[in-house]
């Protein structure tokens, strides 16, 4: 595994304890926003570096985790806005 790999991965990971403090329930308050935008940010760090790992499953398994990752914030967004219950 080289290090662009387990960047993807740590980005990945970061992204699964932001989600999971959200689900749980816990309130930051005004800074919810920054931890939705940190989210994205992470997943979307996650593509850069899974983008640049060597050619392989795992960098293919890295991309699809991290494209759903970026495809559940932004649905937690619809909902929280209430833009997809119409």
């Amino acid at each position: 595994m080289n290090k662009d790999s387990a960047l993807s991965i740590a980005s990945l990971l970061i992204y699964i304890v932001l989600l999971y403090t959200l689900v749980t329930g816990a309130s930051y308050g005004v800074l919810n926003i920054l931890v939705i935008a940190a989210m994205l940010l992470f997943a979307a760090l996650g593509i850069f570096f899974g983008r640049r790992a060597p050619v392989g499953f795992a960098r293919w398994t890295l991309l699809i985790l991290n494209i759903i990752a970026i495809v559940v914030t932004i649905l937690l967004v619809a909902f929280g806005f209430g833009i997809s219950e119409s």
